[in-house]
């Protein structure tokens, strides 16, 4: 019997341990937390490479593509470092990052234990010129609405988990392809 009650109180203080390290990590790590969940806003604008591709891979955004007068790409409230937009060889792409892993004393712990959602939707707002003609537009969104209105592109996929698909005035010389698993689909190209 009292090795019983030595292995149970050995448990409840071992169990009171875990839960004050996570509670402390928990206020030691709010200025992640606040990092990962900051409201931010990235524009690159007047871009002077040239751009044949568009490449879109997100698991929570909504995603507007249109013309303008010059090439605009624009990130709003995503994490700090939640997407990440680059160009190299001609390919314009905007990836979402996973923000959701906090580092603690060393271990990578789930964001979703200690608050920090992986389900936060961004907007990513693409601008092109119009007479820009893209080899290869690529849209590939978990959750969100996905809006593409005037794109001129030899080869459109677009994929949407769960949202809607709103497409007009699309001119695709070779293919177009699009799925929604969840949602409305509104297409309508040239």
């Amino acid at each position: 019997m009292k090795l019983v009650k030595k292995l149970f109180l050995a448990a409840v203080i071992l169990f009171a341990l875990g839960e004050i390290l996570i509670a402390v990590s928990m206020f030691t790590q709010s200025d992640e937390r606040d990092r990962l969940n900051a409201n931010y806003t990235s524009t690159m604008v007047n871009v002077d490479e040239k751009i044949t591709n568009l490449i879109i891979e997100a698991t929570g955004a909504d995603v507007d593509i249109d013309y303008g007068d010059s090439l605009m790409v624009s990130l709003n409230d995503v994490y700090r470092d939640g997407l990440e937009c680059t160009i190299e060889n001609g390919s314009l792409k905007i990836v979402q990052k996973d923000p959701a892993v906090i580092n603690l004393l060393g271990w990578e712990i789930p964001g979703s234990v200690v608050g920090v959602s992986s389900e936060h939707s961004s907007r990513i707002t693409v601008i092109l010129p119009p007479d820009l003609v893209l080899d290869n537009t690529t849209v590939n969104v978990g959750s969100g609405d996905v809006t593409i209105d005037n794109l001129n592109s030899r080869r459109v996929v677009t994929q949407v988990g769960m949202g809607n698909l709103t497409v007009q005035n699309v001119k695709s010389l070779e293919k177009y392809a699009y799925q929604v698993a969840v949602g409305v689909k509104d297409v309508r190209w040239e």
